[in-house]
């Protein structure tokens, strides 16, 4: 349900692009993917200390707390202190992207142990989830052209806490 949300950084490069240098959003990429490779190397050595449950609301809250906080980038002039908080937003970015990922696929992963049809159930969660990873873009843009850009950040930011809807039905005793 986390991917329900609209795919703002689609809609938000474009905006970054004509207002900030090239040596900035460099800057914010390479930070970005530092963040999901510490991500991916914390949630194991977090996963045995914290529950998955735990792990699954922290992405959920830091990745909300993330998209609503890009919307500073837009109010401030470039210079130095937007390189600082660029960098700090989209490491964080990329780290709670990477704790969702992981978190989504443990749980996917003990959610679908039916007997004999292991594998299929597997490929149909995340069959879903690539449906929405990719129908986030077409919906983003619908939202945008009705509401606009600032709002689709507010939007995006609450569709982070779809997943509450359902997370604690989830049984994550084999998790």
């Amino acid at each position: 349900l986390y991917s329900l949300g609209a795919d703002t950084a689609t809609y938000f490069d474009p905006l970054l692009e004509e207002r900030y240098s090239g040596d900035f959003l460099g800057l914010i990429t390479t930070v970005y993917y530092a963040g999901i490779l510490a991500g991916i190397f914390a949630f194991p050595l977090l996963r045995f200390k914290i529950s998955v449950r735990a792990l699954l609301i922290i992405s959920l809250v830091g990745w909300s707390a993330v998209e609503i906080s890009s919307l500073s980038l837009i109010k401030i002039d470039p210079g130095g202190s937007v390189n600082l908080l660029g960098g700090a937003i989209y490491g964080l970015g990329g780290f709670f992207n990477a704790f969702s990922g992981i978190a989504l696929l443990t749980v996917a992963t003990a959610m679908c142990k039916i007997r004999g049809i292991e594998t299929f159930a597997f490929a149909a969660a995340i069959s879903v989830k690539n449906l929405t990873d990719q129908s986030s873009v077409l919906f983003g843009g619908y939202i945008m052209e009705a509401v606009g850009l600032e709002m689709l950040f507010v939007i995006s930011c609450l569709a982070g806490f779809l997943p509450f809807l359902v997370l604690f039905k989830l049984n994550y005793s084999e998790v």
